[in-house]
């Protein structure tokens, strides 16, 4: 069971998750089975059971998180004025590396460092009485942090030049790989390279007319290689003739 006080207004709250417990006040006795829960203010008896929220009902994230701060949401449960979330490296949750009340079904996760951890999530009704738990297990792989590409603009169209990629350094990277290709599921690569170093690659040998799509992924000097940036493309097209 869970067990609450609030010393500001002088109350506490008894969230029974398995068994049965006592729970007495004012010479009053209630016995709260699992699943239900009960306020007790100072001085007076403890107010009938009340059932707890059931759990979100959340799928199971697959696969694992590239994104750091990635948004965890659940469809929202009634009754639930706000959500507390846990977050642990153990499923038993005997460490907690983060928590957060939230108003909304949804909350950005903290920046983490890459590992497995634990997410559980339960509703908080207007008692503050909170309610079963709901864990989902989370695979955060975010590091390092492919780049943020500037130049040149997505989906734009150049003329008579070949354009100059650029993009913003990342300080987990020392390396980067460029791909890039004429069609966007990258299965026709017409450059693959992973010893790019700067922020910048002249495209110039690139044949025009054409469209390109290019992406770029982190690669840090002990090997560790990073989740695949965004997607862009450009399209290279003639200087029209003079008629």
């Amino acid at each position: 069971y869970r067990a609450a006080v609030n010393e500001q207004q002088q109350l506490s709250n008894i969230e029974v998750l398995h068994g049965s417990v006592a729970v007495s006040g004012a010479s009053k006795q209630r016995l709260i089975m699992a699943g239900y829960g009960t306020q007790i203010t100072q001085g007076e008896a403890p107010i009938p059971a009340k059932k707890l929220l059931p759990p979100p009902a959340m799928k199971p994230i697959q696969g694992p998180i590239h994104s750091i701060n990635q948004i965890l949401s659940w469809p929202s449960i009634k009754g639930a004025r706000e959500y507390r979330i846990e977050v642990s490296t153990e499923p038993q949750f005997n460490t907690l590396v983060w928590q957060q009340i939230s108003a909304h079904s949804r909350v950005p996760l903290p920046d983490l460092p890459d590992g497995q951890y634990y997410a559980r999530i339960r509703g908080v009704d207007q008692l503050g009485l909170e309610g079963e738990n709901h864990v989902t297990a989370l695979d955060l792989d975010a590091r390092p942090q492919p780049p943020i590409q500037l130049l040149p603009a997505d989906n734009k169209s150049i003329r008579g030049t070949a354009p100059q990629l650029q993009w913003t350094e990342s300080e987990e990277a020392d390396y980067y790989r460029l791909e890039i290709a004429t069609d966007s599921a990258f299965q026709n690569l017409i450059l693959d390279r992973d010893d790019i170093q700067g922020s910048r690659f002249d495209t110039s040998a690139l044949p025009l007319p054409g469209q390109y799509f290019w992406r770029l992924t982190s690669i840090t000097s002990e090997g560790e290689i990073g989740p695949i940036g965004m997607q862009r493309n450009w399209q290279g097209k003639p200087i029209p003739k003079q008629t």
